[in-house]
């Protein structure tokens, strides 16, 4: 695989897990564990690296801002290969099962993933699956302390490590409910207190804003694959005809025709 790597270092940028794999004649696994054994968390931050050592050894690129671009889109396809590798089947289907069943369904994102909170309520919704969220942390908890056995809670984290997330998980599980943990990681203590774990990537927290772009793209992209299996799980539409309904109530106008109730101003243009 370095090999592979190496007589391809003119062509970094279009360089993908999948191709390189292929080149070496591997899979897409083996390639993310051998940039591990270099001490690097993934394809990804081993291209930047060997980018930036030519950058700095060459002339300065024509078009840094392009470049930026290019190294974003990058890191996101990697994060999407780095997850159709790494993730579980079935831990996944454990998890829409478990959604799918539960009497109540608490979703837990704190810190930079907070808002995907609220994205999972709203996208579990369309497909009939209530849930709650808050960015509150003290809220979180109080949730997870009225949740019962054959509730779920749903603990979407990067490294897995936040003491706050993992205390409401806990909370949660104590109370009997079944705690689904999505992380980017294989290994951390909110996968070990889980029931069912979720790994959607591998990259190093804080390596660069690229890095952390990519770990909010995999955590979305579960959330996405988790509401169409419910959708499958629960025989309905994606989205339901009364959601779209009542989304559409809120953000479409219908135009106005010309001449009712409304006039151009003086100068013929539209205000």
């Amino acid at each position: 695989m370095a090999e592979a790597l190496l007589s391809r270092l003119d062509n970094l940028a279009d360089l993908s897990t999948a191709k390189l794999a292929a080149a070496a004649g591997t899979s897409s696994a083996t390639v993310v564990r051998t940039c591990q054994s270099l001490g690097y968390s993934g394809l990804n931050e081993l291209r930047d690296s060997l980018a930036s050592e030519a950058a700095d050894s060459g002339p300065p690129g024509d078009d840094p801002v392009g470049a930026a671009l290019d190294r974003t889109i990058a890191a996101g396809l990697e994060q999407i290969e780095s997850m159709a590798s790494i993730l579980d089947r079935d831990q996944f289907t454990q998890a829409v099962d478990v959604l799918a069943g539960a009497r109540r369904v608490l979703v837990v994102t704190l810190s930079d993933l907070a808002a995907l909170g609220h994205y999972a309520v709203f996208h579990f919704a369309l497909v009939g699956r209530t849930a709650e969220a808050s960015s509150d942390v003290i809220t979180l908890h109080a949730l997870a302390k009225l949740l019962r056995p054959g509730d779920a809670c749903l603990a979407i984290g990067h490294s897995g490590t936040n003491s706050l997330t993992i205390r409401v998980a806990q909370a949660a599980r104590d109370e009997g409910a079944t705690v689904i943990a999505v992380t980017s990681f294989a290994r951390g203590a909110l996968a070990d207190l889980a029931h069912i774990h979720l790994a959607v990537g591998t990259t190093r927290p804080g390596q660069s804003i690229h890095a952390m772009s990519r770990i909010r793209l995999g955590q979305m992209l579960i959330i996405d694959a988790l509401q169409n299996a419910l959708a499958v799980r629960l025989g309905v539409a994606t989205p339901t005809d009364s959601m779209l309904r009542t989304v559409t109530q809120y953000t479409y106008q219908r135009p106005r025709s010309p001449g009712r109730g409304h006039r151009k101003p003086a100068d013929g243009h539209e205000p």
